[in-house]
């Protein structure tokens, strides 16, 4: 049922699951979004569970794939007592990597070097900087505020000297072409932590803030 609902993928089982690997070339963004509707339609009526990691860009990234899919199962429990009241879900279907990717920063039990690294030198914010199309004001630096603003677009706006509709439009534009949604408690997290570690270990990107 599972190559039934993704026939474009590879479904074969590994240890005490089964895997779903995917690859596109194009579209990326858009294509995750409806492979995750299509996951947690499945698990709804299956009534099974299922964990997502990021997207990967190489095939020799499958380790890191897999080991952030046995993360978010890991801290299944964690990830429904902290998104059930914020996402207003009464039952979670589909537990993502980075809803739980707090608390494995937390967590130094759970701590792998490799997958650490790799993740903070792969970040959404690295993303965003190495695709900056020069604006006065950066994408990374917006972001930065409007999340310090708890997404309140009128501080926002008077804190970097824009007009309100711009940075509707500009946070807009971000999330779609990186395929992020800062309605979801646990993407707005990640981010911050993100950021806190980025500020804490590069001189570089603190100036960005600047």
């Amino acid at each position: 049922m599972l190559q039934k609902t993704f026939p474009d993928y590879q479904v074969f089982p590994y240890e005490d699951s089964l895997l779903v690997l995917s690859f596109c070339k194009e579209g990326h963004v858009e294509r995750r979004k409806e492979d995750f509707e299509k996951l947690d339609a499945f698990c709804l009526e299956m009534k099974c569970t299922a964990y997502a990691s990021d997207t990967f860009e190489h095939l020799r990234n499958l380790r890191f794939a897999f080991a952030q899919t046995r993360i978010a199962r890991s801290y299944k429990s964690c990830i429904d007592i902290e998104m059930r009241p914020l996402d207003n879900i009464d039952s979670r279907r589909v537990f993502h990597f980075g809803d739980a990717f707090a608390y494995y920063c937390l967590d130094g039990r759970e701590t792998d070097p490799d997958l650490w690294s790799f993740c903070m030198d792969h970040t959404i914010l690295d993303d965003i900087v190495a695709a900056e199309p020069g604006h006065s004001i950066s994408d990374v630096k917006l972001l930065y505020c409007c999340l310090f603003n708890e997404r309140k677009t009128t501080p926002t706006a008077q804190q970097l000297h824009m007009h309100r509709n711009n940075v509707l439009y500009r946070i807009g534009s971000i999330e779609k072409r990186f395929g992020i949604d800062l309605g979801q408690f646990g993407t707005r997290e990640r981010l911050i932590s993100c950021y806190r570690y980025k500020i804490l270990t590069s001189n570089k990107f603190r100036q960005l803030l600047v």
